[in-house]
């Protein structure tokens, strides 16, 4: 039953690829000009039927305050099947103008705070002089003059086609913003913070940066594609007699990591790899300072003000999850070649390790 099922998921992975295959055929026969606008318009759409999404939302937390002539006090419903706790009550109790709905960081929940209690959970946040820092001035126009200046020299020198500069150079942009998603599986409920950079000076940079990127670190023998890949392997490893399972996570890694070993495992990786190098027309110093771009250009809102982030890559940008797997791996690569003992297994899917070692190897 199992095998059948793996040979289905199998076919789907396959047929997914020759449909990527084909569009990516279409794509190469049709005028650029025409796709960019064909993109905008999808976006466009997107944002619609995420307007009308939310609009429904709206309408159906409505219908959960209880009206004059059901003869009731009571100001929400519960559906849920489990009584209400205090804490709930006392949040969905407001006026829903005062309230702040959003989805869990984890999970398919959808989490109603009182908007206070958001602002100053994000507030506090973004307090953190490490990582955050005040900017007085919107840098917005001076950043796309500065991407657009890059960009057209590549241009000029013929290192990136016509097509490429289209698909890299920045729109009409704007200053993205700040959004918090509660991690409810944590205890305080922090949030996660999520910047929104569609829109941006350096989000089409980034996206193509991150397609160009990406192969390089796909070849890793220890990275996971998903819980089907990391099913797969299990099934080839066998337990011995003190073997024991250890599993562990990154704290906050995407605004953790230090620039320097970022940009650091570019260079590393970049330079490692000789098919990216035979195969990629920009050299390596350019490579790195378009990446340098988009780290040194982390701008946001929240609310009022305008903040730069000073250490990691942020969560929302299209180049985030690519840098921190070549960073990860570029550390565990020096951590793994010092360690006192080899290890049995290393597993890692993003910023979650699996680990299976001796149980006597004391402190690795």
């Amino acid at each position: 039953m199992i095998s059948e099922k793996f040979r289905y998921h199998s076919t789907i992975q396959r047929l997914g690829r020759e449909i990527k295959e084909h569009k990516e055929q279409v794509m190469n026969r049709l005028d650029w000009g025409l796709l960019v606008k064909f993109e905008d318009k999808i976006t466009s759409v997107s944002r619609f039927k995420a307007s009308k999404k939310r609009s429904a939302l709206d309408q159906k937390l409505e219908r959960l305050v209880d009206n004059e002539k059901k003869g009731t006090d009571r100001w929400v419903r519960n559906f849920s099947g489990r009584p209400l706790s205090e804490a709930e009550h006392k949040v969905l109790s407001k006026d829903q103008r005062g309230g702040t709905i959003s989805s869990s960081d984890k999970g398919r929940s959808t989490v109603v705070l009182d908007r206070s209690e958001y602002e100053f959970k994000a507030v506090t946040l973004l307090q953190d002089a490490n990582t955050y820092e005040v900017v007085e001035a919107d840098p917005i126009q001076k950043l796309q003059r500065k991407v657009e200046g890059e960009l057209r020299k590549l241009k000029e020198s013929r290192l990136i086609s016509e097509r490429e500069w289209m698909l890299m150079k920045p729109g009409d942009s704007v200053i993205p913003k700040m959004y918090g998603l509660p991690k409810i599986h944590k205890e305080g409920v922090p949030l996660r913070p999520i910047i929104a950079f569609r829109g941006s000076p350096t989000y089409n940079l980034a996206k193509a940066l991150a397609k160009r990127l990406r192969p390089v670190v796909e070849k890793s023998e220890r990275m996971l594609k998903n819980s089907t890949d990391f099913v797969d392997r299990l099934r080839g490893i066998s337990l011995e007699e003190g073997d024991i399972l250890v599993s562990f996570d990154v704290k906050s890694m995407f605004t953790s990591l230090p620039q320097d070993l970022l940009k650091q495992a570019v260079l590393s990786k970049v330079e490692g790899s000789e098919e990216f190098r035979d195969n990629e027309k920009l050299s390596t110093e350019e490579l790195v300072r378009l990446v340098n771009l988009c780290l040194d250009s982390t701008f946001f809102r929240f609310r009022e003000k305008v903040y730069h982030q000073r250490i990691g890559t942020p969560m929302g940008s299209p180049i985030s999850v690519v840098l921190a797997e070549m960073a990860m791996q570029e550390f565990e690569e020096e951590m793994l070649a010092a360690a006192p003992v080899a290890l049995k297994t290393w597993m890692r899917y993003v910023d979650d390790v699996f680990v299976i070692m001796k149980e006597d190897v004391g402190t690795v």
